[in-house]
């Protein structure tokens, strides 16, 4: 017999009541191939006849996993998880299934009313809207936890809600798509820039459709003061072009997925130089390569400079000219600036306090970190004279030259020291003791210092130094140690 004729014989079988007898043509009708949304469904209300319920919403399931885009399985499942007792489920099926059809008919009309007539009946007797009875200021607290589209959507509510969400600034002031894991729509970005407006100050764009056109709506609707971007694909002349207009752009960070060459970076340092306040480049696949003109900028408001790339070309001379050029730059950070063999003092050599010969240009410098440098010699190794003097932070990694002689002529020089991170060095117990007789440094890392006895670090943690401490070197599975 063909599937139709079992189909055929199974639904008179379940006119006659005689269900068993149906569920065994319906069964030899789907084992004939590609069965129908109504010969699957068909299976699971026999199921259901027959009280097993379990084996009905498999049928359901079935039928919402072949016919994704149709009501029937999502309404068979949640009758069967009602009769289960399951009403939260049954409304979470019905929502899902209203995000997945993408055609409004009858089938969508009676899911919709299935899922509000449910929705109305898990509500309390007596609600109440949480706007209307908190404080303002804890409605607001608890609003920050959502990102910007669940504000968006949320705002939907009701009047009351959209009128109290917008009113409030601070809730608008970051159009975040950091976690974007699909392409954002371009009505979506339309939405939130008119949401917004004149509240939104900072964006960090990811996964866009379009990236210069949300860019240049944003530049040119919103007062910018803060620009990310994430995920956006190789930029040049366009983004030069946009950010010209950005006049009030303070901070700028390229982060990994996001490609600038030289060129186009030099630009956007040349229109946007005299404003910006923060510059962060951060990449896993490209090698930056950074102007060399640097001394034909002029960058007087850069308090922070943050590397995170993995192949840096160390023009100590433009690095030099950076600072010179820019005399409020406070955090100068290389958070891998991995150069095998580099001797440290060639490095430190940037935090001379007389780098222009007439000004002490880097004594705001607060963070200095620097991998794979070698130490060399015991006398002074450093050359630091008044070097460290201003530093709060100071990071020297994956340096095995690195001994305790050496930590306490860092401790002699770097008297404001808070942080430091000595992380794969060969410091032992004896380094340990003296940053803690120090009295200044408040954290030490020192992640595979194998030289480092166990009774030394809970010694120190005793007298209230923050110490992190273990052996990656001994985890397994490759995951990657994140500080």
């Amino acid at each position: 017999m063909s599937a139709e004729s079992l189909q055929r014989e199974g639904r008179a079988a379940y006119d006659k009541g005689e269900f068993s007898k149906a569920l065994e043509y319906y069964n030899r009708a789907v084992g004939r191939g590609n069965p129908s949304t109504k010969l699957l469904d068909s299976v699971a209300a026999t199921h259901y006849r027959l009280g097993a319920l379990e084996a009905a919403l498999a049928a359901a399931k079935k039928t919402i996993q072949t016919y994704r885009e149709d009501a029937t399985g999502y309404l068979r499942a949640g009758q069967v998880l009602l009769k289960m007792e399951k009403e939260s489920t049954a409304l979470e099926i019905y929502a899902y299934g209203l995000k997945s059809i993408k055609h409004v008919g009858v089938g969508f009309e009676k899911l919709k009313k299935a899922h509000d007539d449910l929705q109305q009946q898990l509500a309390p007797q007596k609600s109440i809207d949480p706007l209307s009875v908190l404080p303002r200021e804890l409605a607001i607290f608890i609003l920050e936890y959502l990102n910007f589209r669940q504000r968006i959507a949320i705002s939907r509510v009701s009047k009351g809600w959209k009128s109290f969400i917008k009113s409030e600034p601070t809730l608008w002031a970051h159009l975040d798509f950091s976690g974007a894991r699909k392409k954002v729509r371009t009505s979506f970005i339309s939405t939130a820039i008119n949401a917004g407006r004149s509240k939104i100050t900072t964006a960090t764009l990811n996964q866009l459709w379009d990236f210069d056109k949300t860019l240049a709506a944003l530049i040119k609707h919103c007062p910018l003061e803060s620009l990310g971007l994430a995920n956006t694909g190789f930029q040049g002349q366009n983004l030069v072009d946009a950010l010209k207009k950005a006049t009030k752009l303070r901070e700028f960070a390229s982060q990994t997925g996001t490609d600038i060459g030289d060129k186009t970076l030099q630009l956007i340092l040349e229109c946007r130089g005299s404003t910006l306040e923060v510059l962060k480049f951060s990449s896993k696949q490209t090698k930056l390569f950074f102007p060399q003109r640097l001394d034909a900028l002029k960058l007087p408001v850069l308090t922070t400079f943050d590397f995170d790339v993995p192949e840096v070309i160390p023009y100590w001379e433009v690095l030099t000219q950076l600072v010179t050029h820019s005399p409020k730059l406070q955090s100068l950070r290389f958070l891998h600036l991995d150069i095998p063999g580099v001797p440290f003092h060639h490095a430190t050599a940037l935090l001379d306090n007389d780098v222009s010969n007439d000004k002490k240009q880097l004594s705001k410098l607060k963070a200095f970190y620097i991998h794979n440098a070698v130490v060399e010699g015991i006398s002074d190794p450093f050359e630091l004279r008044g070097r460290l003097s201003q530093l709060q932070e100071l990071g020297i990694t994956h340096c095995l030259s690195l001994k305790d002689e050496h930590v306490d002529i860092l401790l002699e020089h770097g008297k404001k020291l808070q942080i430091l991170d000595l992380r794969c060095t060969s410091i032992t117990g004896v380094a340990v003791k003296a940053i803690v007789q120090s009295g200044g440094v408040k954290k030490l890392v020192a992640y595979d210092c194998d030289k480092i006895g166990r009774d030394a670090i809970d010694w120190a943690r005793k007298q209230g130094l923050q110490v992190d401490f273990k052996m990656t070197s001994n985890e397994t599975g490759g995951k990657k140690v994140r500080y």
